[in-house]
């Protein structure tokens, strides 16, 4: 940012320019990604739970499509692609794994299932 557009902004808040440059470029604090606490199946809302269930009873490694169905939702893309982001989530709090692109299964190695 230029020194004139940054006394420009600073007349606009009505700060100092030395003021302003303390807000603007103080750095942010150090913001560390989400704990990998191990995940509490009971605190999650009631589609992921159905999914769980859904993988820990099949024990199969299914498509997004395959899920929607065995859900009872619609194969539409919109529902296909809701249920893929889902499954992603579960993959990142370390509840499912994706083997291939697309396909997901239960990671068993972190869960003890």
């Amino acid at each position: 940012m230029s020194y004139h557009r940054r006394r420009r902004q600073a007349a606009l808040c009505g700060l100092a320019a030395v003021e302003f440059e303390a807000v603007t470029t103080t750095p942010a604090p150090n913001l560390s990604p989400r704990p990998a606490a191990d995940p509490d199946v009971d605190l999650m809302s009631p589609e992921y739970r159905e999914i769980i269930a859904l993988f820990a009873t099949s024990g199969a490694a299914m498509r997004c499509k395959e899920v929607c169905q065995h859900l009872g939702l619609g194969t539409e893309p919109r529902h296909v692609e809701g249920m893929r982001s889902k499954l992603k989530r579960l993959v990142e709090r370390g509840i499912l794994a994706e083997p291939s692109s697309g396909l997901f299964k239960v990671d068993g190695r972190k869960q003890g299932w």
